[in-house]
């Protein structure tokens, strides 16, 4: 299957539960409740109830808890074979095409207002809360999903790090390349510790 849909609740989040990561896969993350905030790559997103965030294949994530207050969020993982095997190759757009994209954060307004909170609502309904998601309809209201999110607006980060945005891209420049922690830091003056 070229999809996953999860729903989860924790009543205590703990961050040594949530670990920085990344995937082969576009991920499509919506915070329901809780008190936290969303890292990718060198952007940090404040989350309210209902932002979305965009993660494209091989971006670094994670989630940071701000307080041990209640935690929900729905993720969506779409494999780029999705689009291909649904006729909806248009629809990656959002995930490869960072001319127009300006962050990875959808807000909750826009999420309300554009239909996509429905469309995960309606996408918890058809798959009977994702115990049942290989059915036509289940794969067709991911495709709404998808070309929602291509007609949306993007935020921009709520903090960013230059310096590491910098280090980030020699590392995506050279991501075949051995490169040590030494090297990163003669190069770029930052303690490898630190670092």
């Amino acid at each position: 299957m070229y999809y996953d849909i999860t729903k989860q609740t924790i009543i205590k989040p703990s961050n040594r539960n949530f670990h920085l990561h990344c995937h082969n896969n576009y991920e499509i993350y919506m915070f329901i409740e809780g008190d936290a905030k969303y890292v990718v790559e060198e952007n940090t997103y404040n989350l309210e109830p209902y932002d979305m965030i965009i993660i494209r294949k091989h971006e670094m994530h994670r989630i940071y808890h701000n307080s041990s207050t209640k935690y929900s969020r729905y993720v969506l993982s779409v494999s780029p074979e999705f689009f291909r095997e649904e006729g909806c190759e248009v629809y990656e757009t959002a995930f490869t095409d960072f001319s127009h994209v300006t962050g990875n954060k959808i807000s909750a307004d826009t999420v309300r207002t554009s239909g996509l909170y429905n469309a995960f609502l309606r996408l918890e309904k058809y798959s009977d809360a994702f115990l049942n998601v290989n059915t036509p309809i289940v794969k067709s209201v991911i495709t709404e999903i998808l070309y929602l999110i291509n007609t949306a607006s993007f935020s921009s980060a709520d903090t960013s790090n230059s310096r590491i945005k910098d280090v980030i891209a020699y590392i995506n420049n050279r991501y075949t390349e051995n490169i040590s922690l030494d090297e990163l830091e003669k190069i770029f003056y930052i303690s490898k510790y630190h670092l």
